[in-house]
């Protein structure tokens, strides 16, 4: 159980730990073929997340890696926007990386603005015509399912939602339709993110090796971290 002053400091700062020296701010990895990359950078609650990352938690050819843990301020509560993770029949939170995509890719592809934006990703990744992309982008938007043979579809069932949907299909948009498209999703997410008055994501962590021992799963994704005041901190 967290304990009371563990859930103060939680509230208050968020830290990310890096192999890297000498930087004096975070930049996200734009033109990562991960969405939750692409979009922002990435802060734990806990600061044991980060020190497993500063000492080279994925980079195990290398031995004696000290690295940096940034600590900074979170934002408001206000200021986050909640990211769904399903919970499985087996107790299992869906993987943080799948739910924080399809979260991205459903924002934009499902906005009312952008219906020519989904119609291109779907004909694209299903190989349909125009007109059933249209009759299934209509369907999501009255929030039913276009799951049967005619649209063939039959193993999204339960997809009557755009988030669903494109999470059965390809929530990272692996398979884009232009080499443009991503980077576009981005930067429309990030516009309908900051209407909003949102500065980042707020999520569950579901990775084994970066939460085994730590007190606190929370994570946090930034938008523009490198508009945030760091202080390094001592582990």
């Amino acid at each position: 159980m967290l304990k009371f002053s563990h859930f103060l400091q939680e509230s208050q700062w968020m830290y990310h730990g890096t192999t890297e020296n000498g930087i004096e701010s975070l930049k996200p990895q734009r033109d990562s073929y991960m969405l939750d990359r692409a979009i922002g950078s990435h802060f734990a609650a806990d600061p044991l997340v980060s020190q497993k990352f500063a000492s080279g938690l994925y980079k195990s050819t290398e031995n004696n890696i000290s690295g940096t843990i940034f600590k900074t301020k979170a934002p408001k509560r206000s200021e986050l926007e909640v990211v769904y993770q399903k919970t499985y029949k087996h107790g299992a939170k869906q993987s943080d990386q799948s739910a924080i995509a399809a979260h991205v890719a459903s924002t934009v592809l499902g906005h009312p603005d952008n219906k020519e934006m989904f119609k291109t990703w779907i004909k694209h990744t299903r190989k349909i015509d125009d007109d059933t992309a249209d009759e299934i982008h209509g369907l999501l938007s009255k929030g039913k399912a276009p799951s049967n043979e005619k649209f063939g579809t039959a193993r999204a069932k339960n997809a009557n939602s755009f988030r669903t949907y494109i999470n059965n299909f390809d929530s990272n948009i692996s398979d884009a339709p232009t080499p443009t498209f991503k980077q576009e999703i981005i930067s429309k997410f990030h516009d309908i993110m900051a209407k909003k008055g949102k500065k980042g994501l707020v999520y569950l962590n579901t990775s084994p090796m970066e939460t085994s021992g730590i007190r606190s799963r929370k994570s946090y994704i930034i938008f523009h971290p490198e508009n945030l005041p760091l202080e390094r901190h001592e582990s």
